[in-house]
């Protein structure tokens, strides 16, 4: 993907995130911002795909007593697990 498609794919998930903080409806939150509902529309598709999690397999080499697993995802969504 292109530089400035990854500034503006970045710029557009910040909004996205802005809009879900609001409580505003889509149509209000569009409305105060001066973005276009169909724009807004396919962010919030490409938004939510992203999302989503993909599961990945995982191994562990070596068992600790004391584990900690920590994982981010795109959307800035911290898991941790600690055994």
């Amino acid at each position: 993907m292109p530089q400035a498609d990854i500034k503006r794919q970045g710029e557009m998930f910040q909004i996205i995130e802005q809009y879900q903080k609001s409580g505003l409806s889509q149509a209000e939150f569009c409305q105060q911002t001066g973005i276009k509902k169909s724009t807004f529309h396919y962010w919030l598709k490409k938004y939510r795909k992203e999302s989503q999690a993909d599961f990945l397999p995982i191994s562990i080499k070596e068992p600790k007593a004391s584990l900690q697993i920590e994982l981010e995802l795109p959307n800035g969504i911290k898991i941790s697990i600690k055994g």
